[in-house]
């Protein structure tokens, strides 16, 4: 299930019907409740965005206690908000309000709306941890910001341990991985076509790749399923999100095939043509025996799908050798290995500036891309090759001294994207990073964090929500979705110029352990769904208290204005 919040599209038809028939829709509202969310279109396989997680159950200290009869069966039935008096943000109470009218409990939920000199607007339960989700990709941003610069670039290069001579390299030709989170097709061409240029034609040794930059992992969260595309490996030397295309059939029922574009050596497929129960066509199964991967294609002959790759350096070795190939430079085959010192760089790409890769990243909500920059920014600090964690904690005490103001006790991001069911952090530790980096600027382009986020009105990274003529503009922030977690963060400018920032956190822990108990058990992804979209519907009527003091608030609840969320 991609993270609903992310892969909508604003529909102005439908906004348009709705702010004219608003004494429709209270009656409406008042008498029915909101249908569950349809599963969400897939994203463009270009940037992947995070995907509802499952992560271990375990202990919650931060948790605070549960009323009794507050159950965490699936199928529970979901009540819509509950009308009643418009609201104001002069009312002191009006926040705890409507999390009653939306079905919370007040300890559910954690919020803290400050101007930018700190003074507190709106609180509650702002210094209690919450699970971020992909909310945790905002500190990432700041970070990598701060320590590296707008302008860095991740550099990806072919380094030669001997100089070519009539078109032949005698020594050993090394692709060196830089940590580009961006790094695709465009890339290995530009590496080659410099190659070429370099005069190599043909490489007599060894052709190695170097993914030592940092700790390699087959996946970002080993609690996660392996087969799923949120959660692929994680590497120096990624390429195209560390995914792989994979299409199979031959309409011959009697003669199935599957096979990858392009094709690697290092990805052996097998088709399973039963349909294990409560699995989609086309669904991967774990690896067997023989190492190769499973899928079950059940009664369709033919399709594609998307394959996480855990072995992402020596897939990205293997298909720059086939766009050498394609482009005249013969390849050997490749192999692991480290680039001696003093070996010469014959081919360079650079990545994109670093305020795009974090553009892209807040937009799109890609794990892969927020690990990797927030491994650059671990190693910023460290000069070490460190893994996930350590670089998490790196980044975590970097924010201590830099924010000694601020308590920072319970700030556990665990790691870099939020796909961490552990992970804990507060509202006031977040709105304090969000004031810290209001007012600066990255890279020689100047860019501001509010540039770099999703934006209400033209940009679509917020999906539905918010979507209407009164938020357009006003509301610049990150989202966060995971089963039975959800989170909005960011800036609201006001047109005085006092812009505020906001930090939002829902979290329902006990169904989450329950649900990380049992992933499997039937009924929960509608009870997911319905929750989520409570949430959700929960955190656009609080930024709409916030945004425009002089309207009057909640004139039906917002599931009617987003309700497919």
């Amino acid at each position: 299930m991609t993270d609903p919040d992310r892969s909508d599209r604003y529909r102005p038809r439908l906004a348009g019907v709705l702010a004219s028939a608003a004494g429709l829709l209270l009656a409406a509202c008042a008498a029915s409740e909101p249908a569950p969310a349809p599963t969400p279109a897939a994203k463009p396989p270009a940037l992947a965005a995070e995907r509802p997680a499952g992560g271990p159950g375990g202990t919650e200290p931060d948790a605070l206690p549960e009323p009794a009869e507050r159950a965490a069966a699936p199928d529970a039935r979901v009540q819509p908000a509950r009308l009643g008096p418009p609201l104001t943000p002069e009312d002191p109470q009006a926040a705890r309000r409507l999390i009653r009218r939306h079905g919370f409990e007040p300890q559910d939920v954690g919020l803290l709306v400050t101007d930018l000199a700190g003074r507190e607007l709106a609180a509650h339960n702002a210094t209690q941890a919450f699970i971020p989700a992909s909310v945790a990709k905002l500190p990432t941003a700041v970070a990598a910001l701060e320590l590296l610069g707008g302008d860095h670039r991740f550099t990806t290069r072919m380094a030669a341990t001997a100089a070519p001579r009539g078109g032949r390299l005698d020594g050993d030709l090394v692709l060196v991985g830089g940590g580009d989170p961006l790094l695709g097709a465009d890339g290995l061409v530009h590496l080659c076509r410099d190659l070429r240029r370099a005069g190599v034609r043909k490489v007599a040794g060894r052709f190695l790749y170097d993914a030592s930059l940092y700790q390699e992992r087959p996946a970002i969260r080993d609690d996660q399923p392996m087969t799923a595309g949120y959660n692929p490996g994680v590497s120096a030397l990624s390429v195209n999100f560390n995914r792989l295309r994979v299409r199979w059939g031959t309409g011959q029922p009697s003669d199935p095939r599957a096979w990858t574009v392009p094709p690697v050596p290092s990805v052996d497929l097998s088709l399973d043509r039963r349909r294990p129960r409560g699995r989609e066509s086309g669904a991967w199964l774990p690896a067997g025996a023989d190492g190769r991967w499973q899928l079950s294609t059940g009664a369709r002959g033919y399709g594609q799908d998307w394959l996480p790759l855990k072995d992402p350096a020596r897939v990205a070795a293997e298909a720059t050798r086939q766009v050498c190939q394609r482009l005249g430079v013969e390849l050997p085959a490749p192999e692991p290995g480290r680039a001696p010192d003093g070996a010469a760089t014959l081919a360079a790409h650079p990545g994109p500036p670093l305020h795009e890769t974090v553009r892209a990243m807040l937009r799109y909500s890609n794990n892969l891309v927020a690990e990797l920059t927030g491994l650059a920014a671990g190693r910023a600090l460290t000069g070490q090759r460190i893994g996930l964690s350590q670089s998490a904690i790196a980044v975590s005490q970097w924010y201590e001294r830099t924010l000694p103001k601020t308590d920072w006790a319970r700030f556990d991001p665990g790691n870099h994207s939020g796909l961490n069911a552990d992970a804990r952090m507060t509202p006031a530790q977040l709105a304090a990073i969000l004031r810290f980096a209001h007012d600066a600027r990255y890279g020689r382009a100047g860019r501001t964090l509010i540039e770099l986020l999703p934006t209400v009105g033209l940009d679509g990274g917020l999906g539905r929500r918010l979507q209407t003529p009164d938020t357009a503009f006003a509301v610049f922030a990150k989202t966060g979705t995971m089963n039975f977690v959800s989170g909005l963060a960011g800036y609201l400018p006001t047109e005085s110029g006092r812009g505020r920032v906001f930090a939002i956190f829902v979290n329902d822990k006990r169904l989450r352990r329950a649900y990380d108990a049992d992933p499997g058990r039937t009924g929960w992804h509608r009870q997911a769904a319905s929750w989520g979209s409570r949430a959700k519907d929960l955190e656009a009527a609080l930024v709409r208290l916030w945004t425009d003091p002089g309207r009057i608030r909640e004139p039906a609840p917002t599931a009617m204005l987003q309700r497919s969320e």
